[in-house]
């Protein structure tokens, strides 16, 4: 062995030591990570589940999960506005603003219906007779053949939020998206057709 050799095989086997002990600690960080990732979902669930608060949004998504956000990969910015009032309960309506003591909003019931009904999300998308024709027109488009109409049937997919942001426009009765377009009648994406066994011969 010569001199170099013998100087150089000791730096070397330093470098490689630290090199493993760099990607020991990395791994443990990315467990711990991992690990603290896992419980803060588990507890997030829990308290989602025990909370007072957040009854309307429970209806319509009852566990938390990441993939509500495909609901909003193709609605326009107005839409996604609406569609996340509409889900949260959060809304210019009659019932909401009473409740938080909004000015001139004297009672909460709708103002389109005899007798007391509060002017709610399910009420105005579900129950007011005042849109019943409305209703029949642009929530047919939101719900697949055979679905029965509710909040979650509705609210929990992205075809169902653009056909419910698209009848509340139509209400008017939340003026401040009256300045904004309203979407034609949308039909869902036909999925791809498979490949023939010919097709995908031919490509290879």
């Amino acid at each position: 062995m010569s001199l170099w050799t013998s100087a150089i095989t000791p730096m070397v086997s330093a470098e490689a030591e630290g090199q493993e002990g760099e990607d020991e600690q990395n791994s443990a960080l990315k467990r711990a990570k991992t690990a603290i990732q896992t419980d803060c979902r588990r507890r997030w669930q829990e308290r989602w589940k025990r909370s007072k608060k957040g009854a309307h949004s429970r209806i319509i998504q009852p566990y938390l999960d990441p993939k509500v956000k495909k609901i909003h990969r193709s609605l326009k910015r107005h839409q996604s506005s609406l569609a996340i009032q509409l889900r949260t309960g959060k809304v210019g309506f009659r019932a909401f603003l009473f409740n938080r003591k909004v000015p001139d909003i004297k009672t909460p019931w709708c103002l389109a219906c005899t007798g007391k009904k509060l002017e709610t999300v399910q009420h105005v998308l579900l129950h007011c007779p005042t849109w019943v024709e409305l209703r029949e027109e642009c929530l047919e488009s939101g719900l697949k053949e055979g679905i029965r109409p509710s909040l979650k049937t509705l609210l929990s997919t992205e075809r169902g939020c653009r056909a419910a942001t698209r009848m509340v426009q139509r209400t008017g009765l939340l003026r401040q998206y009256d300045l904004c377009n309203i979407e034609e009648n949308w039909q869902e994406p036909a999925e791809p057709e498979p490949e023939s066994d010919n097709e995908e011969r031919l490509r290879g």
